[in-house]
């Protein structure tokens, strides 16, 4: 592998700012049905772990890369992952507004994706003292709460949460 396609010397160029190395994990998709659309240009990329299991907490987010595609091999792009830490695979929700965004309904099964992170630390444990939380959320900025939201019914924890989800229009209520 040369210097330009080392996954880890990316991470580093892309995220000069942070003074750790940060994990990153190589996942695929497992079958076509694994691209999902959510409603108007919003798709689910549920991805599987090939190496290893991507360990993160809900509300933070990644950088996706996929090495194959034409014309994106060097690029990383940020989404806000919407699985919970205790699913196996790993799900990102995402706007397809972009040339590599509008790509992927597209990529084919068992395609190789490079997956860098988690960062963020928007994140629900930073408020594990209060017992009341209210989310609000609009368009596809939604994501990050439906991780927290799906974590926090699996723990069965005693927390009353409110979520507010704001969308433009009614085709927008896909998520």
């Amino acid at each position: 592998m040369d210097g330009d396609s080392n996954p880890r010397r990316w991470s580093r160029v892309a995220l000069s700012s942070r003074t750790v190395q940060p994990a990153w994990a190589t996942l695929s998709l497992p079958s076509r049905s694994e691209i999902a659309s959510r409603g108007s240009n919003i798709i689910d990329l549920v991805m599987r772990p090939v190496d290893r299991r991507m360990m993160y907490e809900p509300g933070t987010f990644v950088f996706l890369r996929v090495p194959d595609m034409e014309g994106q091999q060097k690029e990383l792009h940020p989404f806000s992952i919407s699985s919970s830490p205790v699913d196996r695979d790993l799900r990102v929700s995402i706007r397809t507004v972009g040339d590599f965004t509008r790509r992927l309904p597209s990529i084919e099964s068992g395609t190789r994706l490079e997956v860098y992170g988690p960062f963020g630390g928007f994140t629900p444990h930073r408020f594990a003292h209060f017992r009341r939380l209210v989310f609000i959320g609009a368009g596809i900025g939604i994501t990050p709460f439906l991780g927290m939201l799906a974590f926090e019914l699996s723990n069965h924890d005693f927390r009353r949460i409110w979520l507010y989800y704001v969308v433009r229009d009614d085709r927008g209520r896909g998520l």
